[in-house]
């Protein structure tokens, strides 16, 4: 292997990785900010806040993947969103099912092990299959 190649090749998928990461920060202060405005400014309440956020920020999370970190301006909005979404429930179904497994089996805050678990089903899912989703290969894209 071509060492100048592999290291245009990592230094393109750290540079996506870290845009993605920055990506998931903005939605997550979008989501926090929208769940406190609206709990505690407008007086609606946490459990009804909660889904409004939510789904706020997993909004930018789709539109900032898919612009920001993949760089990917192909018209597939609405394919994209919903295979977006299909990734986002599974994420979700994997981070319940393993932060459960971490709190019970590892002797740790949990605090941490959230993060821990949400790292590895962001690297171990998210990322791969948001790669594939947003992949301007032929033979791979969405």
């Amino acid at each position: 292997m071509n060492p100048a190649v592999s290291s245009s090749a990592i230094g393109f998928k750290l540079a996506r990785l870290l845009r993605s990461v920055g990506v998931g920060g903005v939605g997550t202060a979008v989501d926090l900010l929208i769940l406190v405005g609206l709990a505690s400014g407008v007086g609606l309440g946490a459990r009804v806040a909660s889904p409004i956020a939510l789904v706020a920020g997993l909004l930018v999370q789709f539109v900032g993947q898919k612009l920001f970190a993949f760089r990917d301006q192909r018209p597939q909005w609405g394919k994209q969103a919903v295979l977006f979404g299909l990734v986002e429930g599974v994420a979700l179904v994997l981070n319940l099912w393993l932060f459960d497994l971490a709190v019970r089996l590892i002797p740790a805050p949990y605090p941490l092990l959230r993060v821990a678990v949400q790292f590895v089903v962001y690297v171990g899912l998210c990322l791969p299959l948001w790669s594939r989703i947003f992949s301007e290969r032929e033979g791979v894209s969405a």
